[in-house]
């Protein structure tokens, strides 16, 4: 793969067979409610230490079977 968007990586994650989430503040969040402007906003300075700023993002298989929903606090699991 060659340097390219988060969404060139999320695409290139769900073609592999994998659904993504991203973490914000304390929870997992489904990656198609990800906004590179909200979440990984350039502003100057430390952007990357604001809040709502989201870098981390976790990447499951679909082939791993029902998934336990311990793992996503207040959310169903992630669907892709």
């Amino acid at each position: 793969m060659t340097l390219g968007t988060v969404y060139d990586l999320l695409r290139w994650m769900s073609d592999k067979g994998y659904d993504a989430t991203f973490v914000l503040w304390v929870r997992l969040v489904k990656a198609c409610e990800f906004n590179p402007a909200i979440h990984q906003g350039n502003t100057g300075g430390d952007y990357w230490s604001l809040l709502g700023y989201a870098s981390n993002f976790v990447f499951v298989s679909r082939d791993v079977g029902p998934r336990d929903r311990s793992l996503f606090p207040q959310h169903s699991p992630p669907t892709g």
